[in-house]
């Protein structure tokens, strides 16, 4: 009995220190969410190739009803890297997930991330702004 359970304390220690190794290697994501609680953003890599990673970054509506979405801004210490660079010239869509920013790169552990967003609620025809920071984080499932 005492074998046994030897045994299984020993599978769980190495799936834990898997995981921990796992969640060291793996490239991290940088995620954030509005103030309110209905957008969240997350910035990740898709894909690499040939010695290149290639990052995406998608913007997801939590609330209730239909958005249109104004106008999206990537910002990488304090400097636009992608998104209309007037917003009032930003066209509308409908939508409930966008993307602000394709191909993008890795960003470095200090960068600071932003993306800021203008939306109008169907029906209403005041436009709200928002400002999400990113913040970098591990990921430690593999999943």
């Amino acid at each position: 009995m005492k074998k046994i359970i030897r045994i299984i304390f020993t599978i769980f220690i190495v799936l834990i220190v898997g995981l921990l190794l796992n969640g060291l290697i793996r490239t991290p994501i940088w995620i954030g969410e509005s103030s309110d609680g209905n957008w969240t953003a997350v910035y990740e890599r898709v894909f690499r190739a040939r010695n290149k990673e290639y990052w995406d970054g998608t913007l997801y509506w939590n609330g209730d009803n239909n958005v249109r979405l104004k106008y999206t801004q990537f910002y990488v210490n304090g400097e636009l890297h992608a998104g209309v660079n007037d917003p009032s010239r930003g066209q509308e869509r409908l939508l409930n997930e966008a993307s602000f920013v394709a191909l993008g790169q890795r960003e470095d552990k200090g960068n600071e991330l932003k993306v800021a967003l203008g939306w109008r609620h169907s029906g209403n025809e005041d436009l709200q702004e928002e400002e999400i920071i990113l913040k970098r984080k591990r990921r430690f499932l593999p999943f």
